[in-house]
């Protein structure tokens, strides 16, 4: 069980042992598969993020605030 979202998990993307959740709670969350645990919190959008998108480190996520951002998962933010 992987817990942290403080509201329902819209998504998941994963590629080997990373994963990106996508929460109501306007957060994306970063996981580590290897230790079960969430490494980072991705904030930026205004409203619920609703779906998200892996490959390598980069991350897309789109949210019912009408924006989609792209993140760098290792450096944590948007670019």
């Amino acid at each position: 069980l992987l817990a942290g979202h403080a509201d329902k998990v819209w998504g998941i993307a994963v590629e080997g042992s990373m994963a990106v959740s996508s929460s109501k709670d306007t957060t994306l969350r970063v996981w580590d598969l290897n230790h079960l645990k969430s490494s980072q919190v991705l904030r930026g959008h205004g409203k619920g993020v609703l779906y998200t998108s892996l490959q390598g480190t980069m991350c897309a996520s789109c949210s019912h605030d009408a924006t989609v951002r792209l993140w760098d998962v290792e450096e944590g933010r948007c670019v």
